[in-house]
């Protein structure tokens, strides 16, 4: 195994989890329900909105990403609410959604930096994506390239993964894929030809911590 590709938008980035009980707030204050345990299921919801709108639109900041999820969540479920500005004043100031780096990814660049070659992959501007890493003391340098679909735009994912493994002259089974979603990574990567592997804190059933991706790419290494 000569080098790792890992998918930035949904493999490096960590979302903080926004408290439910002052989402319940918000859904009491912009809709008309008031049943108190359909409020806590819709908090839930709206927090998983948020959860995937952050991901998703990494160039936005915390207040635009919370007012497309504001909104998104209205249309759901069929209201309007006038003032999302002063909600979003009132009830996320204090305690904003963040997004960052965590510890346990830094472990696991400085356990397999100098043993593999290191690709990341983003639907982000490259430039974005640098500055996130800078904030996190993260050097982009650890990086042999930083790949952004913007660059790319008239080529699909599989096309993009051909660029990479020309452009670096590797093979595809010199690499393995690491991936946070089934449909737009780990097929298009399979079907290449590559090795890969899921990586989720989210799935039901499913744990993984970058400690244990680093034993798996280990693994992985050592078989034909």
């Amino acid at each position: 195994m000569k080098a790792i590709l890992i998918n930035f938008d949904n493999c490096v980035i960590e979302v903080s989890e926004k408290s439910i009980k002052e989402l319940e707030y918000v859904v009491f204050e912009i809709t008309s329900v008031i049943d108190r345990e359909r409020i806590k299921v819709l908090a839930e919801e709206l927090f998983t909105i948020i959860r995937r709108l952050s991901y998703e639109r990494l160039s936005l900041d915390e207040k635009e990403v919370l007012k497309i999820a504001l909104q998104e969540f209205l249309k759901r479920m069929g209201e309007v609410y006038p003032n999302l500005d002063d909600v979003i004043e009132v009830h996320f100031t204090e305690n904003p959604t963040r997004r960052f780096i965590s510890d346990d990814f830094k472990g696991f660049l400085k356990a397999v930096h100098g043993k593999y070659r290191l690709y990341l992959f983003t639907t982000e501007e490259e430039r974005f994506v640098r500055r996130i890493l800078r904030n996190s003391e993260i050097d982009p340098n650890l990086f042999d390239r930083i790949y952004s679909m913007k660059d790319y735009e008239e080529k699909s994912f599989p096309e993009l993964l051909k660029v990479i493994l020309k452009e670096n002259k590797l093979k595809p089974e010199e690499c393995v894929l690491v991936g946070g979603d089934v449909v737009m990574d780990i097929i298009p990567a399979k079907l290449s030809g590559l090795k890969t592997v899921l990586f989720s804190r989210f799935l039901d059933g499913f744990s993984s911590s970058y400690e244990e991706l680093e034993k798996i790419i280990e693994e992985l290494g050592s078989t034909p």
